[in-house]
């Protein structure tokens, strides 16, 4: 079996086991419990707009995936060539983002939404990946992402991955807005001890 076809098994494998997480999690929400009424209230706050950017991307992601697993001859002329080694450090990414995205949504708990939104119920989870970063579901995303981009050494996903970071630190920006107005002060000193999606590097004392 040559090395390019077990790549991209892996590539599957990794893709299967993320999305299903996602998708398990999703279903889990309180917000799958919500009125079609108050689905749309809360599409409708995030923005029409910034919705459909989010399909756009998610169908052509999910279109790119299967020409590269399918149908890598139809788009020859989208991959690059850096190294074994790379492609390794892609699947070591890939598989450290699974139960890293777990971690962060068994963390979150009841407190996860789909949109850019609080609950009255809602709080403010401090602990776990959470105790670092403000915004570990997206670090996970942009790991496993990345990973992607190695292990297929593919162009349009390094696009993909580039357009995706940017409209998450979009998402990111209007969520923390919200949680400042949920939460007040609490969240503007949580934001001071925490990084956006890595760790904040924490200077020592002299």
């Amino acid at each position: 079996m040559e090395i390019e076809l077990i790549f991209r098994i892996c590539f599957l494998l990794l893709f299967i086991a993320f999305l299903g997480i996602r998708a398990y999690y999703g279903r889990k929400s309180p917000w799958t419990k919500q009125t079609r009424e108050e689905r749309m209230e809360d599409l409708k706050r995030e923005g029409r707009g910034s919705a459909f950017v989010l399909l756009a991307l998610w169908l052509f992601y999910m279109l790119w995936v299967f020409l590269y697993l399918v149908g890598p001859s139809i788009i020859w002329w989208s991959f690059f060539t850096l190294g074994l080694e790379w492609q390794l450090l892609g699947l070591v990414l890939g598989i450290l983002s699974v139960p890293y995205i777990i971690w962060s949504h068994r963390t979150l708990g009841n407190n996860f939404t789909a949109t850019i939104a609080t609950k009255e119920k809602q709080s403010l989870v401090k602990d776990g990946p959470y105790a670092r970063v403000r915004h570990p579901i997206y670090s996970a995303h942009t790991i496993f992402n990345s990973g992607v981009v190695l292990l297929a050494m593919n162009w349009i996903f390094l696009i993909l991955l580039v357009i995706g970071i940017l409209y998450s630190y979009r998402r990111m920006f209007n969520e923390e807005k919200i949680m400042i107005e949920r939460f007040g002060e609490e969240y503007q000193t949580y934001m001071g001890q925490t990084g956006r999606i890595f760790p904040r590097i924490r200077q020592s004392k002299n």
